[in-house]
């Protein structure tokens, strides 16, 4: 069943324990890759969340499911399909996640996004050194002592690249922004909110594109730090909490 934070599905692995008897999936993976990215995962997920192995065999499997060796790869053609995807995350609860990483490369990422289109792919688009690093890097950020979370967003954002917008003036009662990009304020002991705008310059007939951008970069950089945000993709304003 679905436990509260994000779904965190990591690949399966070529190199396998040499058994002949099911051992847990946590036991039979034993690529250095797919330990890199478990480790991740559970960092991500220490305080809340699910971490599932995308199998080229099985599909979704838990770390403590029992499993023999198998030879199938994700992109195998009697690999597992979307359609059974997408069956074993409704029944497992999984199929309305809102928050889902995905800590893997191209191929994995194809796969999940069957099921889950809108998932964040930290590791995309980048060689294998390029992830094994984004994957410490990640893990570091949720291993870190708790630090003040507005603090934590900001810094995952700029890590990701997101656009800060230009605050021409704030008060009490209104703020101006004047450039295009995201603004983090209402910090308080629980979280923070986050404000998505696309300044007046942009044509009117992109605003909502622009702004809907920016919102997907956001969620995709604030889930990588293990932080919650809560709020529809079409809202202007989102709640960051841990």
């Amino acid at each position: 069943m679905r436990t509260t934070g994000p779904l965190v599905l990591i690949p399966c692995s070529a190199s396998k324990l040499p058994t002949p008897k099911p051992v847990p999936a946590r036991d039979l993976y034993t690529g250095g890759y797919h330990r890199a990215a478990r480790r991740t995962a559970e960092a991500l997920t220490a305080d809340g969340g699910t971490v599932q192995v995308l199998s080229g065999r099985h599909g979704l499997v838990s770390l403590d499911t029992p499993l023999l060796p198998y030879e199938t790869r994700i992109t195998d053609p009697d690999a597992v399909t979307p359609a059974e995807l997408r069956a074993q995350a409704a029944a497992l609860g999984y199929g309305n996640a809102t928050v889902v990483i995905v800590l893997a490369g191209a191929d994995y990422v194809a796969a999940a996004r069957e099921v889950w289109p809108h998932a964040s792919t930290p590791l995309l688009n980048l060689g294998i050194g390029q992830q094994l690093q984004r994957l410490a890097e990640i893990r570091d950020t949720a291993n870190a002592p708790r630090r003040a979370i507005q603090d934590v967003a900001h810094d995952a954002l700029v890590s990701h690249r997101v656009p800060f917008a230009h605050v021409e003036y704030q008060d009490d009662d209104d703020v101006y922004i004047h450039t295009t990009g995201v603004l983090l304020y209402g910090a308080d002991a629980d979280g923070v909110w986050l404000v998505a705008h696309g300044s007046d310059e942009v044509d009117p007939f992109d605003l909502n594109s622009v702004e809907a951008l920016l919102r997907a970069q956001a969620r995709t950089a604030l889930a990588c730090a293990g932080l919650t945000v809560t709020g529809h993709d079409d809202d202007h304003f989102f709640r960051i909490t841990r």
